[in-house]
């Protein structure tokens, strides 16, 4: 980073004007030339003298600091975007380079060729997997309390009586039971074909 009015002083770019002074008043107690002991030192101090009286001439002052800070800020943005600026050379160039060495390593004595399908499913006819299973695990769960149900005596008796005289229970029993036996028979089928067929 370039060294700033801010460094030289050796203060923060958000110091009061306070700090600013009592900075600048210890630095020329430091480097005042005729505090130094050799010519060397002297020379030294001088320049020191003329950075920080330089420093302190514009953040003393109110509307100098405001356009030097608004300068600094003018100079951090142009550095950033002159940064940002090369990083997307350097992807750029790093697409272009992988672009080249793809269409180098691909020519047409080793493409190989791909086909694409397009399978159009008709939305109407997809079979929705989620309430047939819910469906599926409902009837297996009222077939486990009817099979329950069926070992205890008194509530065979309860279920055969509301069987025989209950129209819309004998209509579910039924139901459930034509289930069951399509179910084992599609297995069944399914084992059989599976079986015998050759992948």
């Amino acid at each position: 980073m370039k060294r700033t009015l801010y460094d030289d002083l050796g203060v923060k770019k958000q110091a009061t004007k306070l700090e600013i002074s009592k900075a600048y008043k210890n630095l020329a107690k430091k480097y005042h030339p005729d505090l130094q002991t050799n010519e060397k030192a002297k020379k030294k101090a001088e320049k020191e003298m003329i950075k920080i009286n330089i420093a302190y001439e514009t953040l003393k002052d109110d509307v100098k600091r405001r356009e030097y800070d608004n300068q600094l800020l003018a100079e951090e943005e142009a550095i950033r975007l002159a940064k940002e600026r090369a990083r997307q050379e350097a992807a750029f160039n790093n697409i272009r380079n992988y672009n080249q060495y793809y269409n180098q390593n691909n020519n047409s004595s080793n493409n190989q060729n791909y086909e694409i399908r397009y399978v159009y499913v008709n939305r109407e006819r997809r079979i929705n997997y989620d309430i047939l299973l819910k469906v599926l695990l409902a009837i297996g769960i009222f077939s486990v309390i009817i099979g329950i149900a069926m070992v205890i005596p008194a509530s065979r008796d309860y279920i055969l009586d509301l069987y025989e005289k209950n129209i819309i229970v004998k209509i579910i029993i039924n139901i459930l039971v034509a289930i069951k036996s399509a179910f084992k028979s599609t297995m069944g089928f399914i084992k059989q074909n599976i079986g015998k067929r050759k992948f």
